[in-house]
């Protein structure tokens, strides 16, 4: 068993936070490699934006502005072709 180092309180309540933190993003690995094991591919932004045949920027743009759904876990986005459609409707833009 390694050496016990004491800890002030308020280090104590930071780390407690941060694993807290790292079991909330745990939960959400979990969750979108569930979603990308469903039958329902996630696809990239280069992917949407080939299969809607649009710019790549445009398809960023448009998660900026919340116009279209994603799956986000930290830096990593992913598109379901079907919500996406679903919220372009028949127009072709959102």
């Amino acid at each position: 068993m390694g050496k016990f180092i004491p800890v002030e309180p308020k280090k104590w309540a930071e780390m407690v936070k941060a694993q807290a933190e790292v079991a909330r993003l745990m939960d959400e690995v979990n969750q979108w490699r569930k979603a990308a094991n469903s039958s329902t591919d996630l696809l990239n932004q280069k992917q949407l934006a080939k299969a809607l045949s649009v710019h790549a920027i445009t398809i960023c743009r448009w998660t900026v502005a919340g116009k279209i759904p994603c799956h986000r876990v930290g830096r990593i986005v992913r598109y379901d072709l079907t919500a996406v459609m679903a919220a372009i409707g028949k127009g072709g833009q959102p």
